[in-house]
């Protein structure tokens, strides 16, 4: 017992009082203290003994094993190498410098130093399973697998080498032979509690959530092991299965154990867990707060480019697309290879309708990915927006292949082909957008718009209405439904549709043109007015609204204004034969006979085949009494066919 340790020091410590020089002494008191545990005591008495006695053979290998016991692994070393020196065929010394080795990182030296230690003594269990253990640290799986095994050939009970032997095949992505070392190491220690978390992997990688859930949680009950490793991993776990909160909270508890820093291995860094709880609060949508802990991982890790990844998700999910493409780009920096990272990019530049960059980086994205369906389809709007219409639908075949469930690939696949002149194709694309996805109001619309293309506007205003129903502020699916009630002469439901549309949109000037000639349609012309009006104060330079204003202003008798109106459309656009033709049924009415024979006889000059203006410049030439010339412009009219010349021919060319 201790007790006869420190009786026996206290005699070698009487013997060194009687004689300083007794060398013997020293070296009994020096391995008593070694054996007591006193390591730094026996250090001490080792060195004196050599002192008092030169000659002698000098303790390295139980001076290195002092040291070692000390933590002082680099002096440790130094010794076991001269203890080498005097004896280099000693597999045990070989196996202490290993072990020197693997204390201080230099896992490839100490796999060199437990391999001469086997070779000189291929019995040694223990050396096998120490260099398993270092070849796991180096990422060597299969040698490791091999050491461990050859643990177990000797000793089947040996529960660190199943532990050891389940993490090397994690490593080697063989997670069914993993579950069994690590169930194993567990049905003959029930306490290995990290071996729940081996396991726990395992199963997270096969994707069986249930069961992973189960052993990290055995693992974080137990309150042995590595509690922190387990709670980040069930963390991922309840993340990817959208428990947010519940995610949060144990990555919470995962940080405080890390910050105490309980001293256990293979633990997640600060910046992994930061980063972990930045993605449950992102995914949570609390973006400011998934900021605040990216930018934490980064403080922690400057290089992490995951953290970067993830802060420039967040921002793109804030429509912060600058910040997110900086983001990206540091990602990209610190992983050429980052997939995600040209994909996102590019995403956030078709964002910023930067065509051209996203092309570049969907392509990189794909090269890297040929699976990526999402860089294939923001490629495809990409293209789009290039107006490379072909090359789109190239992609957005390539999507429907990959993700044959991929509602808004369909709807885009549908607008190409639209803009492809496929109507056909383009319906039936929206139709299977719509199948996937009946709540897809954008398909709908869609359709609805084909359709009325296609001269179909019965059909296109129920998909209007469908639209409406499920976007009720959508003010296109009104509009285009008030031009497809307009075609089918349903001129209050259009005007219904219009006043809709500008409910969402005041400043539509089109709305109120259109709407202004519905009014006009069921003659309400005081109403058509006040809407272009309306339309020309939002743009002055439209000119059919000033045609149209001019023909309403006619009817309710405002012909000196309609005169003014029907210029101004003249002067925006020359050569209307009809605003010519109108004016001067106006200027017949003021009684400006003249203005009115120039006015027909310019709507001659652009279309000669106009009967009804020989028959009105006849009109205007009897009420400036030139009947003669009146009657040859009457006798032409009946000449094409218009019957309506006859009662003026009857009245004054006799």
């Amino acid at each position: 017992g201790i007790a006869d340790y420190d009786g026996a020091i206290r005699d070698y410590a009487n013997a060194i009082v009687l004689d300083s020089a007794y060398s013997a002494a020293y070296y009994a008191k020096a391995n008593t203290e070694f054996a007591a545990g006193r390591y730094a005591e026996a250090i001490a008495d080792f060195t004196a003994a050599q002192k008092t006695s030169p000659t002698a053979d000098v303790p390295y290998y139980k001076i290195g094993l002092a040291m070692y016991h000390l933590g002082n692994y680099k002096a440790s070393l130094d010794s076991m190498a001269k203890a080498m020196a005097a004896d280099p065929v000693n597999a045990g010394i070989y196996f202490r410098m290993a072990n020197n080795e693997a204390a201080l990182g230099n896992y490839k030296s100490a796999v060199t130093d437990y391999t001469i230690a086997i070779r000189i003594n291929p019995a040694a269990v223990e050396c096998y399973y120490y260099r398993g253990e270092a070849s796991l640290r180096l990422g060597n799986f299969t040698d490791a697998m091999e050491d461990y095994t050859k643990v177990l050939e000797t000793d089947t009970n040996f529960v660190a080498a199943h532990y050891g032997r389940g993490l090397a095949k994690l490593g080697n992505k063989d997670n069914g032979g993993a579950i069994t070392d690590f169930s194993t190491a567990l049905m003959q220690d029930p306490g290995c509690d990290d071996a729940y978390i081996g396991r726990g992997i395992a199963y997270t990688s096969l994707r069986d959530s249930g069961k992973a859930i189960a052993d990290f949680t055995a693992a974080i009950n137990s309150g042995q092991g590595n509690t922190c490793l387990a709670l980040y991993k069930r963390a991922q776990i309840e993340c990817a299965a959208g428990r947010y909160g519940s995610a949060a909270a144990g990555l919470a508890q995962a940080l405080k154990l890390k910050m105490a820093g309980d001293g256990q291995p293979r633990q997640p860094a600060l910046s992994e867990i930061y980063n972990a709880i930045g993605t449950a609060h992102r995914l949570a949508k609390r973006l400011d707060s998934a900021l605040a802990d990216y930018t934490k991982a980064i403080s922690q890790d400057a290089r992490y480019a995951d953290a970067y990844l993830n802060r420039g998700k967040t921002f793109s999910a804030l429509a912060k697309y600058k910040s997110a493409i900086a983001d990206y780009d540091m990602a990209i920096t610190l992983n050429e290879k980052n997939e995600e990272g040209y994909y996102e990019r590019g995403f956030a530049k078709e964002k910023l309708q930067n065509d051209t960059g996203a092309l570049q980086d969907e392509n990189k994205a794909i090269a890297l990915n040929p699976q990526h369906v999402m860089a294939y389809y923001t490629r495809a709007l990409a293209l789009c927006g290039l107006q490379i219409y072909n090359r789109a639908l190239v992609d957005l075949d390539n999507v429907a292949s990959l993700n044959p469930g991929f509602a808004d690939a369909y709807m885009i696949r549908g607008v190409v082909k639209g803009k492809l002149q496929n109507d056909t194709g383009a319906i039936n694309d929206e139709g299977l957008a719509i199948a996937l996805n009946p709540m897809l109001a954008d398909a709908w619309y869609n359709r609805g718009v084909v359709k009325a293309r296609l001269k179909n506007d019965s059909e296109a205003i129920k998909d209007y209405d469908k639209t409406i129903a499920l976007k009720p502020a959508f003010s296109p699916a009104y509009f285009n439904r008030a031009v497809s009630y307009t075609t089918l002469s349903e001129h209050t439901k259009a005007i219904g549709d219009y006043t809709k549309v500008l409910e969402i949109e005041p400043a539509f000037s089109q709305a109120y043109y259109n709407r202004g000639v519905e009014k006009s349609a069921i003659k309400d012309d005081s109403g058509a007015v006040t809407d272009f009006d309306k339309a020309l104060a939002l743009d002055s330079n439209n000119a059919d609204a000033f045609y149209y204003r001019a023909m309403s202003k006619a009817r309710i008798k405002m012909d000196t204004s309609a005169i003014l109106d029907f210029t101004r459309a003249l002067e925006l656009k020359p050569g209307n034969e009809m605003a010519y033709y109108n004016r001067g049924i106006s200027m017949d009415e003021i009684k400006d006979y003249k203005s009115a024979i120039n006015d027909f006889t310019a709507t001659i000059a652009i279309n000669p085949g106009n009967s009804n203006a020989y028959i009105f410049r006849g009109i205007s030439k009897i009420l400036m009494g030139q009947v003669t010339n009146a009657c040859e412009d009457l006798n032409k009219a009946r000449k094409m066919g218009n019957s309506k010349a006859d009662k003026y021919i009857r009245d004054a060319c006799k």
